[in-house]
C-alpha cells in the first residue's frame, strides 16, 4: 500500500522529465531552424559574405575608376585637340596676316618709287615683286577660303577675309594699275593710299576676330 503513492511520483518525475527533455529538443530543433534560415551558406556562411562583400566591392570600384578614367581620357582628348586647332588657327593668321603685310608693302613701296620718280628699273624690280605678291595671295585664295569655313566657328572670320579680298581685287590693284598707266595721277595715288592703310585696320581686326574664336573647329 505504501508503495503505491512513491511509484505515482516516480512516473510523474519521470513523466515531467520526460517533458523537460522534449521541450529542450523542441527548442533545440527551432534555434537549428532559425540558423538554417539567417544563413543558409552553412557554418561558412559569414566567410561567403564576407568573399562576396569583397567581390562586389571589386566590382563596383572597378566601374568607378573605369568611368573615372575614360571621363579623363576624354577631357585630356579634348584638351589636346583645343590646343591643337588654337595652335593651327594662330599658324593660320600668321600666314594670312604675312601674305597681306606683304602685297600691302609691295604695293606702297611701287607707288612711293612711281611718285618720286624713281629709276625705271627700280620700279620695274618693285613691279615684279608686287605682282609676285599678287600670285601669292591668289596661289592660296582657295585653300585659305576652305580653311576658314571649315575650321572656324565665328563666321566675321571669313567676312573679314572677304573684305580684305574685296580690298584688293576691286579697290587697291585698279588703282594701282591707274598709277602704272598715268604716275601724274594724284587722285589715283590718293586712292591707293587710302586702300594701303587698311592693312592695319585688316590685321587687327582678324587677330581679334581668330582669339575670340575660343573653340575654333566646327562641332560635328
Amino acid at each position: 500500500m505504501d508503495n503505491k503513492p512513491n511509484e505515482t511520483m516516480n512516473l510523474e518525475e519521470i513523466s515531467n522529465q520526460i517533458s523537460s527533455i522534449q521541450n529542450q529538443l523542441h527548442a533545440l530543433i527551432q534555434d537549428k531552424e532559425k540558423q538554417t534560415i539567417l544563413k543558409p551558406l552553412g557554418k561558412y556562411h559569414d566567410v561567403y559574405l564576407l568573399l562576396i562583400g569583397f567581390t562586389l566591392t571589386a566590382m563596383v570600384g572597378g566601374f568607378i575608376s573605369y568611368v573615372y578614367q575614360k571621363k579623363m581620357y576624354d577631357y585630356q582628348k579634348q584638351a589636346i585637340n583645343y590646343e591643337n586647332k588654337q595652335h593651327e588657327m594662330t599658324e593660320f593668321y600668321k600666314k594670312i596676316s604675312d601674305i597681306v603685310t606683304t602685297r600691302y608693302l609691295h604695293a606702297r613701296r611701287l607707288a612711293t618709287y612711281i611718285e618720286e620718280n624713281k629709276d625705271q628699273d627700280i620700279i620695274l624690280q618693285q613691279k615684279e615683286k608686287y605682282y609676285n605678291s599678287i600670285d601669292e595671295w591668289s596661289k592660296n585664295d582657295a585653300y585659305n577660303r576652305a580653311f576658314i569655313q571649315n575650321s572656324f566657328t565665328d563666321t566675321t572670320v571669313f567676312k573679314a577675309y572677304e573684305d580684305i579680298s574685296v580690298n584688293f581685287t576691286q579697290y587697291l590693284h585698279p588703282a594701282m594699275r591707274k598709277i602704272l598707266n598715268d604716275p601724274s595721277d594724284s587722285m589715283a595715288r590718293k586712292q591707293v593710299n587710302t586702300y594701303i592703310n587698311k592693312q592695319d585696320q585688316f590685321n587687327r581686326k582678324f587677330f581679334v576676330i581668330c582669339s575670340k574664336d575660343v573653340f575654333p573647329g566646327k562641332q560635328e
